[in-house]
C-alpha cells in the first residue's frame, strides 16, 4: 500500500474541526484504496475537480487542528499528493481542461496554494507544458514578491526546475543576482 494512502486514512481518522474536510478525506481514502488500474482517467478528473473546488471554497485563514495549514493550504497539499501518487499513465491522460484548472491556482492569493499548484503541474509532466505561460507569469510574480531572506525551496525553485526540465529555458552560468530563466521574463 502506498504511503500516501496510509497517510490519508490516518488523517481521515483525526479530529479536524471542519466536517467537510473529514468527508473529503474519507472519500479520498476510499477512492485511493482502489488499485491503480481500477480507477479510470475520468474518475481521477472528477476527484481533481472536487479538490480544486475545495481549494477555491476553503477558508484562507482558518487553521486546521494539529497542522500548520489553513483549510485552503491543506486542500492544495492534498491535491498535490493525489496527483503525485497517480500512476504515470493516469497523469499523462489528464485532459487539458483539468490541467488548465490546476494552472489557474497559480494566481491564488495564498503562496502555499501557488507552490502546491506548481508542484502538481510538475508531477503531471509533459502534458502540463501547455501552461508554460502561466508558469512564467507565476515566476514573474514570485520574483516581484521575493522576500529579502531565503525561505528555502519555494515556488520559484519549483517553476524554474520544471522550465529547465522541459527545455523551455537554459540555465545560464550563475552570476550574483542573476537567476536562471529570468531572461524569459523580460
Amino acid at each position: 500500500m502506498r504511503p500516501f494512502r496510509v497517510a490519508v486514512r490516518a488523517m481521515a481518522c483525526t479530529c479536524f474541526s471542519s466536517r467537510a474536510f473529514r468527508v473529503m478525506l474519507v472519500i479520498l481514502a476510499a477512492l485511493t484504496a482502489m488499485s491503480d488500474r481500477a480507477r479510470s482517467a475520468p474518475e481521477d478528473v472528477a476527484i481533481i475537480k472536487r479538490m480544486i473546488d475545495q481549494i477555491q471554497n476553503a477558508s484562507p485563514t482558518k487553521r486546521l487542528e494539529g497542522t500548520g495549514f489553513t483549510e485552503k493550504q491543506f486542500a492544495a497539499n492534498t491535491l498535490t499528493y493525489f496527483i503525485m501518487n497517480m500512476h504515470p499513465l493516469e497523469r499523462e491522460a489528464l485532459d487539458p481542461d483539468t490541467i488548465d484548472d490546476i494552472a489557474a491556482l497559480l494566481s491564488n492569493q495564498d503562496h502555499y496554494v501557488r507552490y502546491a499548484a506548481a508542484a502538481a503541474l510538475g508531477f503531471i509532466g509533459a502534458p502540463a507544458k501547455r501552461v508554460v505561460p502561466a508558469l512564467l507569469q507565476a515566476l514573474k510574480e514570485a520574483r516581484s514578491r521575493r522576500p529579502s531572506v531565503s525561505t528555502g525551496i519555494g515556488i520559484e525553485d519549483v517553476i524554474v526546475s520544471r522550465l529547465i526540465e522541459w527545455n523551455v529555458c537554459t540555465p545560464r552560468p550563475v552570476i550574483i543576482f542573476d537567476h536562471a530563466c529570468d531572461y524569459l521574463l523580460r
